[in-house]
């Protein structure tokens, strides 16, 4: 069972060992508002997204998520 904690980590260094100590890190933070978007993709890609997916051990959502975010990155440093 995780325990649970009431004080604010002052660093994001503390944050991340509370967390890797089992504290329930939950309450510091903030719900990213989202929306449900749909795209079709060809039945390949899909065949592709799932083994890749599969072979990382996430979800195709995950993993396009992931994909894109990881884009957008690169983008932001070119």
């Amino acid at each position: 069972m995780k325990k649970k904690t009431a004080k604010t980590p002052k660093t994001a260094q503390e944050f991340e060992e509370r967390f890797n100590a089992g504290e329930d890190m939950g309450g510091f933070l903030e719900p990213i508002p989202s929306r449900k978007v749909q795209v079709d993709f060809p039945e390949p890609m899909l065949d592709r997204l799932d083994r890749e997916a599969k072979r990382l051990g996430i979800a195709r959502t995950a993993l396009i998520k992931v994909w894109i975010d990881e884009k957008f990155d690169e983008k932001k440093k070119a």
